[in-house]
């Protein structure tokens, strides 16, 4: 297929997918307004919209392309591009028969993030440099134990029930074990780690759940159906540690989808809230009951598999550097800046992180890596103190 062809194709499908989320958008969240978006890869992007550069080219109302790469766009996500708010979504993380339900959904959940900042309830506040260390600890280091993990993998068979048996009366008891074991997970690892489990589950679960909502809506799929593609990182024990952050969406998803089956204002009230989506169901529901024992609710099986997890988190940890490491590599020297990182894509132990890609500044000038590079760090993940890429490239 040649690229005339394959532009066409991503100009057909975008097209489709502003139709779908003018159409329906309003409908999966009240109040939600679309907003410019960019489907590309490294050789063409197709933009939606009505002011981009001068080097896009409009082909049809409101759709423009441009040819070449564009280092301004890294991964999937709402950035500001040329003083516009934009959703962006990298076309190389789709299969080549995508179609328009699931792609649809995908842009949304980018979209939605542009909305979730408008109502304030999904940013970053400043923070002071500890709480920025522990932050940033959380997104890269996260001070896995056995006992946190287990606790996790019965919080996660506790969420999978909500999703596979969701009456009202199942729903909340579920909802008080999980607020019982997070209770526990707390004093294992500290509350500024489950502050930022909450937030990755609101920010992020919300938007999923705006997604899913809109691939079911599109494709006549089953919610629960529509999921999977989620809820899998609760059920893939294997790789739980490895994808921690990527588990927060499900999580985040079906506490939601609770907010539905419990008849709570999901959309008005604790859209206009600054607190968690956990926190805020708390405020919403009794969760006092008779005293839990969470000792009785983790397993002597779910102990076991905790320890086998770390293990094979270590490893796999060391495994991916040594594979960097022994190929050919060089120092880049001088000045260097980490401008912006992957958290799903990197990989961090003890004081170096293998990057698959990222933006950085190098001397100065700021160059987008679309290849892996090795940190080593001082104190946090941004303070580099040396610099590796491999040995056929150069800066």
């Amino acid at each position: 297929m040649n690229q005339s062809t394959i532009i066409e194709k991503y100009i057909n499908l975008a097209e489709g997918i502003d139709k779908n989320i003018s159409k329906h958008g309003s409908s999966i969240w009240e109040g939600f307004e679309s907003v410019p978006f960019i489907i590309y890869n490294n050789e063409f992007q197709v933009a939606v919209g009505t002011h981009w550069p001068e080097r896009y080219e409009k082909v049809k109302e409101n759709i423009w392309i441009a040819t070449g790469s564009d280092d301004e766009l890294m991964g999937c996500t709402c950035i500001t591009y040329h003083e516009q708010i934009v959703a962006i979504w990298d076309i190389r993380t789709w299969e080549e028969d995508i179609d328009l339900p699931h792609a649809t959904g995908d842009v949304f959940h980018e979209m939605f993030h542009v909305h979730q900042y408008k109502l304030k309830y999904f940013k970053q506040e400043s923070k002071e440099d500890d709480d920025r260390n522990i932050w940033l600890d959380a997104m890269t280091i996260y001070p896995h134990n056995p006992k946190s993990v287990a606790l996790m993998l019965s919080e996660n068979q506790f969420l999978l029930d909500i999703i596979n048996h969701p009456e009202a009366k199942q729903v909340l008891e579920n909802l008080k074990m999980i607020s019982s074991l997070r209770n526990e997970r707390q004093a294992a690892l500290g509350k500024a780690y489950i502050e930022y489990d909450q937030g990755e589950e609101t920010g992020e679960g919300t938007a999923v759940y705006a997604e899913i909502k809109m691939t079911a809506l599109l494709s006549g799929k089953s919610i629960a159906e529509v999921a999977m593609k989620y809820t899998k990182y609760l059920t893939t024990t294997a790789s739980a540690l490895q994808h921690y952050r990527r588990r927060l969406y499900p999580v985040g998803l079906i506490l939601c989808l609770s907010c539905d089956i419990l008849k709570l204002d999901l959309q008005n009230e604790f859209g206009q809230s600054d607190n968690t989506i956990f926190d805020w169901i708390k405020t919403q529901i009794d969760f006092q009951s008779e005293d839990i024992q969470v000792e009785n609710l983790i397993s002597e099986e779910n102990l076991k598999l905790a320890q086998e997890l770390l293990e094979s988190y270590e490893n796999e940890k060391e495994k991916q550097i040594s594979l960097f490491t022994s190929q050919p590599f060089s120092q880049v020297e001088g000045e260097i800046q980490i401008v912006m990182f992957d958290p799903m894509n990197i990989i961090c132990h003890q004081n170096q992180c293998l990057h698959k890609h990222g933006r950085v500044k190098i001397n100065g000038k700021e160059l987008l890596l679309e290849h892996p590079f090795l940190v080593e760090f001082e104190d946090n993940i941004l303070n580099v103190k040396k610099f590796f890429i491999p040995a056929d490239k150069t800066y």
